[in-house]
């Protein structure tokens, strides 16, 4: 059974394909294709030729900047 990315016991653990990383934020693949492609969603890493891999922490990282400016655009 392969580690999942909070089990990996690496400093940056790292979620592997557009799925996984759009699952785990909570959109659809076509938006996370979208939201990079506009600089408005951390950038995948080369994991091989052909794997692409999104570091957990940008994706934290990611859902804070949301929430913050969530609430500060509720002020």
């Amino acid at each position: 059974m392969a580690p999942s990315a909070h089990s990996w016991r690496h400093s940056q653990p790292v979620i592997r394909g557009r799925k996984a990383a759009a699952e785990y934020v909570g959109i659809g693949k076509t938006a996370c294709y979208e939201l990079e492609k506009r600089g408005q969603f951390p950038r995948a890493i080369a994991l091989g030729a052909r794997s692409r891999g999104w570091l957990v922490a940008e994706l934290d990282g990611w859902l804070s900047e949301r929430a913050a400016a969530r609430l500060g655009s509720a002020r």
